[in-house]
């Protein structure tokens, strides 16, 4: 008679409700993908005669069934985690990018991530990559750049009067974020500001961009 009981008063609507949770759940619509601006989706570069360039053929087919260049890049960070050598199919692409990409105006700030950290033919470059991959690569302190046209004496004293300023040069402006949740973010962005001495962003660019520190180098 107890067993009866405790079936009834605690088994039953037990069951009743993982009924309806299990009905919930499947009739809940899947939100569908945002359509994105051709700004996600389609490569900007400065020429047009690169269809029959094997590398921008890999590219394609690495590109194929990826919802967006960004997505891309994602692949591509992950790939150059394992193996960042200078023979490394994924960073002869980004070269290759990077090479063929379109110029625009570098005016303001634009958001940058860290695909990768290389260190040329470094003897320890292997080894400092797979090391940044384990502890930094999820939430790099490393955020963007503001790009701010270059001052007379600015350049004087970057380029020791080499440059005169004839045509528009622009001071990169290193952008550095502190993610909470992330240990070595913090401790890594503590480093920085010690080493490189990083500056507090005023409080107009911190509020605008979500930054933390800036740097001018």
């Amino acid at each position: 008679m107890r067993i009866k009981k405790l079936y009834i008063f605690v088994v039953l609507p037990c069951i009743l409700l993982l009924s309806l949770v299990s009905c919930a759940t499947t009739l809940q619509p899947r939100p569908e993908r945002p359509q994105l601006t051709p700004k996600f989706t389609e490569f900007k570069l400065d020429t047009t005669d690169i269809q029959d360039d094997p590398v921008f053929l890999a590219i394609r087919k690495d590109l194929a069934g990826k919802a967006s260049i960004l997505e891309l890049m994602h692949f591509y960070m992950k790939e150059l985690e394992k193996d960042a050598s200078p023979d490394s199919p994924y960073l002869r692409r980004l070269a290759w990018l990077f090479a063929k990409g379109r110029p625009v105006d570098l005016h303001g700030h634009y958001y940058g991530l860290t695909l990768v950290l290389k260190k040329g033919e470094h003897r320890y470059g292997g080894f400092l990559n797979c090391l940044w991959s384990a502890t930094l690569s999820e939430a790099p302190p490393w955020d963007g750049k503001i790009f701010e046209p270059a001052i007379d004496a600015e350049l004087a004293e970057y380029t020791e009067s080499w440059e005169k300023g004839a045509v528009p040069t622009f001071m990169g402006i290193n952008c550095f974020k502190e993610v909470w949740g992330s240990v070595w973010n913090v401790l890594s962005t503590e480093v920085l500001t010690f080493w490189l001495g990083l500056k507090d962003a005023p409080l107009a660019e911190k509020e605008k961009y979500d930054g933390f520190v800036k740097s001018r180098f």
